[in-house]
């Protein structure tokens, strides 16, 4: 009986010492991100979207509101220098579209003019493109306007591995462009290309004298 009533009082005693006492007592407890004042609101800054989140962005120019995909792994600048061809040309090119889909065997455009059905009067690209796709798009629609739009390079850089390829190739007599009549434009964009776009509206703010650009030449 007498060992019952020293084990109640111990545990009693054991209860009501608190770490403000001024005795060491031991945490084991795992405390939360949030109990550790970690937890954080979300940021809503394009800026901070990660390469491998997907989201649907509203993008915005001239009144026009275009919902666009930012698939996992795709970059962000991607998907804003798409937006951006879209903006800068829509005037000129009243039914442009991102990522529309236009039966061609090989490609998708990032952003075309459907206007005219099979006769493709713009084809935007962003990003990377290798010469031998960019001689093929000229060939397969040689009267469309063809805009080329890297970020983050100096404009000589994204032009040189193409004029250089089409000036072996038309000397050697490979290549035959006589019947192209469409125009070559490279464009170079700020690496952080969300500059040009609100955060809190999606409101796309570039004009083209904004940015750098150039016009294919080659020999004839």
């Amino acid at each position: 009986m007498q060992g019952k009533t020293l084990v109640s009082v111990s545990l009693i005693f054991f209860l009501v010492i608190s770490p403000g006492d001024g005795l060491s007592v031991p945490d084991n407890r795992v405390r939360s991100r949030r109990w550790n004042g970690g937890y954080k609101t979300a940021s809503k800054r394009l800026a901070d979207i990660p390469k491998k989140k997907k989201i649907h962005l509203d993008l915005v120019a001239n009144g026009i509101v275009k919902t666009l995909e930012k698939k996992r792994q795709e970059t962000l600048q991607h998907v804003l220098s798409k937006a951006i061809i879209w903006k800068l040309f829509m005037n000129e090119y009243p039914s442009l579209e991102i990522e529309f889909d236009i039966k061609d065997p090989d490609y998708l455009p990032d952003v075309v003019d459907v206007s005219n059905g099979e006769d493709i009067a713009f084809w935007g690209e962003a990003g990377r493109m290798k010469v031998h796709k960019a001689v093929d798009l000229m060939q397969r629609y040689p009267d469309a306007h063809i805009v080329h739009i890297r970020w983050g390079m100096n404009i000589t850089n994204i032009s040189q591995p193409l004029e250089a390829h089409l000036q072996a190739k038309l000397e050697s007599g490979e290549l035959d462009l006589s019947k192209r009549t469409g125009r070559f434009t490279f464009c170079s964009l700020p690496l952080d290309v969300w500059r040009f776009i609100d955060d809190e509206t999606g409101v796309i703010s570039v004009e083209k004298e904004d940015l750098e650009w150039k016009e294919l030449s080659f020999p004839q």
